[in-house]
């Protein structure tokens, strides 16, 4: 089971200038692979060749080879930021031609102090006690402990106004106990989820 727990951070100025540096940068990428998308979509609607079809792999190889040069800017920050977009992007598109009546097509990502975010991959960070540890940047404080304990399976740093939070995904799958206090907690503001635990107890003696 996957539960997320969000933290603000307790940032300085310059922790506080380079989580911006790295939102900006994931916006960045983002807003360069839509650009370079088009741009092979409509080569390949005017070739109809195979070779010329849209291919966010080639995009991620092409930006890989030219950003040492021609961004090097992205390197002051975890590389995670300017990974994920590639990961994004696809799963945006991917979402776009199951349903086009319910996606859109992806659209430029413009700076939003409340959007601003992101990702970072479960290796490239970790949690002591009331610490986060990120890459390029060092330890930084958070304001509260992580409420569950389990294997970390991501991180997502995003902004809202002027603070900053991580989000953090575990998976507690094989802590029955952590799981039932979740499901306990969510009770209060949903009664309904009661019998969704009564029915998951009944499938895990069922099991035995």
């Amino acid at each position: 089971m996957l539960i997320g727990h969000k933290i603000e951070l307790e940032v300085n100025l310059k922790q506080k200038e380079h989580l911006s540096k790295a939102c900006g940068i994931a916006r960045f990428v983002y807003n360069w692979i839509l650009e370079n998308y088009k741009k092979q979509l409509e080569k390949y609607q005017e070739t109809k060749e195979k070779a010329d079809k849209p291919d966010i792999l080639k995009l991620k190889k092409e930006f890989n080879k030219i950003k040492r040069d021609e961004f090097p800017f992205i390197l002051e920050v975890t590389k995670c930021a300017s990974e994920q977009p590639f990961a994004n992007f696809q799963k945006a598109m991917n979402n776009f031609f199951r349903d086009k009546k319910r996606f859109s097509f992806p659209k430029k990502k413009v700076r939003n102090d409340n959007r601003d975010r992101f990702y970072i991959s479960n290796d490239k960070f970790k949690v002591e006690g009331n610490y986060v540890f990120l890459p390029k940047i060092g330890k930084i404080k958070l304001k509260e402990d992580l409420k569950y304990k389990g294997k970390i399976m991501s991180g997502v740093i995003s902004k809202s106004g002027n603070k900053y939070y991580i989000s953090i995904t575990l998976d507690i799958s094989n802590n029955k106990e952590q799981i039932d206090d979740f499901y306990k907690n969510k009770i209060i503001n949903n009664p309904r989820l009661k019998d969704e635990i009564k029915v998951r107890n009944f499938r895990e003696e069922k099991s035995k």
